[in-house]
């Protein structure tokens, strides 16, 4: 992984290592592969440290991971919010009563 600086680095690899240990507690993850992941890991503040490795931008995890699964590769926006709230806001108020709308574009963190 790079970054601006030293600390950023180091505070990046205490993440990682985190969340590994976060899968192995889960059992999602094998203590002996949280290992190897852990020792493939490095950390530089430039690009010539990286070498030939394969780069990944925070924009490609994004679009890969986190949009591949919503209709339409998007997040939801204050609009489409806004729009669910005029569609409530239009009927009549005792035609509604607890109800819950989920506005996701078929996203959900987990």
């Amino acid at each position: 992984m790079r970054d601006v600086d030293g600390q950023r680095v180091a505070r990046g690899h205490e993440v990682i290592v985190s969340n590994l240990e976060r899968l192995v507690t889960k059992q999602k993850l094998s203590a002996a592969e949280r290992d190897a992941a852990r020792d493939r890991l490095r950390g530089a503040t430039d690009y010539g440290a990286i070498g030939d490795r394969d780069l990944i931008s925070e924009s490609d995890v994004v679009n890969r991971v986190m949009l591949k699964e919503t209709v339409d590769a998007e997040f939801t926006t204050v609009d489409d919010v806004a729009r669910a709230i005029l569609m409530f806001a239009r009927f009549p108020s005792n035609a509604l009563t607890g109800q819950s709308l989920v506005v996701s574009h078929g996203w959900f963190m987990r």
